[in-house]
């Protein structure tokens, strides 16, 4: 910026999965913009891969727990089914894993598990002969 006849302004940081830590990220001037000499250009640093704590999708449907979990920026992974679970929870996630609550550095994989249920067995009938 120096020998360009401009300052360093404001600097602030922001996650980026993309741009090493302490390299600038972005600025309040694109690249080619013309500015008067002397303008403070304010830059935004990269504080490096961005982190996200996990929301807790436990009792939820599998289509809404994966568009939380996406929506945070994670990979969704769904894990074996299980069937020892309340059957008020079938086809629901029961676990997930890392747990709601940790905070994981992006790119990450959450993976749930789902109640599966075996249907109920058709109801017998005696007959007589």
């Amino acid at each position: 910026l120096a020998a360009s006849g401009l300052s360093v302004g404001a600097q602030n940081q922001a996650c980026s999965n993309s741009i090493p830590q302490g390299q600038v990220s972005g600025s309040n001037a694109a690249a080619g913009t013309q500015v008067a000499r002397g303008t403070a250009v304010n830059l935004t640093v990269s504080s490096g891969p961005c982190q996200v704590v996990i929301e807790n999708v436990v009792g939820q449907s599998s289509s809404d727990a994966t568009g939380v979990l996406q929506g945070q920026g994670l990979t969704v992974s769904v894990g074996p089914p299980t069937t020892v679970c309340d059957p008020s929870q079938n086809g629901n996630v029961v676990s997930q894993s890392p747990p709601a609550g940790n905070q994981v550095t992006l790119p990450a994989t959450d993976t749930i598990t789902l109640c599966s249920l075996p249907p109920p067995p058709p109801p017998t009938t005696t007959t007589t002969s």
